[in-house]
């Protein structure tokens, strides 16, 4: 199989690492600024030229903002050999080898179905097919179906219904796998391999420092502060005398000066605000700094006081998906467009089955770097870079932790004052210590 990427960026050079230069024939791009030049060694050409070899190749989409759109416009242009990139391409970026050859020696049984079309899926069936004796084919939904195709691109192809009679097992490479397919699957006695376990499961990375903390608070409560336009130093004293434990993130030591709280734990996940925050987050006075592993620049100071080491996954969770939710914070956190969702993991790795946010306005001025999005004096020492927010993928993000909490008898409340996060349940923060 060749494929044209579309998208000329980041998760168009991510996705080239893991198909291969040898199976990509070039980028496509709207911007008409790249047409004609080259991209990773490979030649980027406009929607027109693009339309030229469509129906040789398999284009995939890499965007994550306006990707429905994208598919609407190539596909008025008689472009219809198109899939969108998908986490499961990200989880091959990081662990391509390991999980490829994983599932390769694993699983013996020679029916194997693929129940999800991406890219990484893609080359995971013409992985199986070219080292396995096994009969490899895709499982596809209604939508999928629909035209067959997929199917006309030669790849063996059944609908889900029929797949339940012939596969002996399904590897789903989909985030989010359907509660219906996947109680279907079950219930046919088929073995079922999820994506995230695939992952977590060949991941290299790992910190016993991070293992030390599972559990270390079994059956208590905590707070996660945030550093929304509401939060107050009279809040912060409060938790300070009743001896609350806390988490909180990012330049919550700018409020420091008004109050003798001090958080528990600490914790950071944006690559461009660790780099221009650096010294001032090493050196911050804290028991506990849980720090991501990227940028490496951090991790190459000297005297890291209290830092801890953890990585975090960015599995470009689209349109109706979920980000994944992780049991397993000694090998990785997933992003969910929020340091507050990396926070919930972290608290719930550690136990608390109670947990209380504060400060989580969620409600974000359109200027990125407006003051009233944060707590007075956030932006005292001067401005940081900062990622845009994406509040539908942050409120996915939350919706995760709200289900894992769920299916799992952890209590998510948010004691915010005001705000317009509606996900969780809402408690009044006076109220929780009104008879105490």
């Amino acid at each position: 199989m060749r494929f044209v990427i579309y998208g000329a960026g980041k998760r168009g050079r991510e996705i080239l690492a893991v198909l291969g230069k040898e199976n990509v024939l070039a980028f496509a791009d709207q911007d008409i600024g790249k047409s004609g030049k080259q991209y990773c060694g490979l030649p980027v050409i406009g929607i027109e030229s693009l339309k030229g070899m469509a129906e040789d190749v398999m284009c995939i989409l890499t965007p994550v903002l306006g990707r429905d759109a994208i598919a609407r416009n190539l596909s008025s242009k008689g472009i219809q050999h198109m899939i969108y990139a998908k986490p499961f391409d990200r989880v091959l970026y990081y662990e391509k080898d390991a999980v490829l050859s994983f599932i390769c020696s694993r699983y013996k049984k020679n029916e194997i179905g693929i129940y999800g079309v991406s890219a990484g899926s893609i080359l995971l069936y013409e992985y199986l097919m070219e080292r396995a004796d096994k009969n490899v084919f895709f499982i596809l939904d209604e939508e999928e179906s629909a035209g067959n195709r997929f199917a006309k691109k030669n790849f063996a192809a059944y609908h889900f219904c029929d797949a339940l009679h012939k596969a002996e097992v399904v590897i789903s490479t989909e985030a989010n796998l359907n509660k219906n397919a996947e109680e279907a699957i079950i219930n046919s006695g088929i073995e079922l391999v999820k994506m995230q376990d695939l992952l977590e499961a060949n991941i290299s990375f790992y910190n016993k420092e991070v293992e030390y903390f599972k559990n270390i608070h079994k059956g208590q409560r905590c707070f996660i502060v945030a550093t929304g336009a509401s939060l107050s130093a009279k809040d912060l004293e409060t938790l300070y005398l009743h001896n609350e434990k806390c988490i909180s993130m990012n330049r919550i030591y700018n409020i420091f000066g008004n109050t003798s709280w001090r958080p528990d734990y600490y914790m950071i996940e944006d690559m461009l605000m660790i780099e221009d925050l650096s010294r001032e987050i090493a050196d911050m006075d804290i028991p506990v700094k849980f720090i991501a592993s990227e940028p490496a620049s951090y991790w190459e100071q000297d005297g890291l006081k209290n830092s801890i080491k953890y990585q975090l996954f960015n599995l470009d969770h689209q349109g109706d998906d979920l980000p994944l939710f992780s049991s397993k914070a000694e090998r990785c956190i997933y992003e969910g467009s929020t340091v507050t969702y990396a926070c919930i993991q972290m608290a719930v790795y550690m136990g608390f089955r109670e947990i209380y946010l504060l400060g989580v306005d969620f409600n974000y001025s359109s200027n990125l770097y407006d003051e009233k999005n944060h707590f007075a004096g956030y932006q005292r020492d001067g401005m940081v870079r900062l990622n845009a927010v994406q509040p539908e993928r942050m409120k996915a993000a939350y919706q995760s932790a709200r289900e894992y909490a769920d299916a799992n008898g952890i209590y998510i409340y948010n004691a915010t004052r005001g705000g317009k996060l509606e996900v969780f349940e809402r408690v009044g923060f006076d109220a929780i210590f009104c008879d105490l």
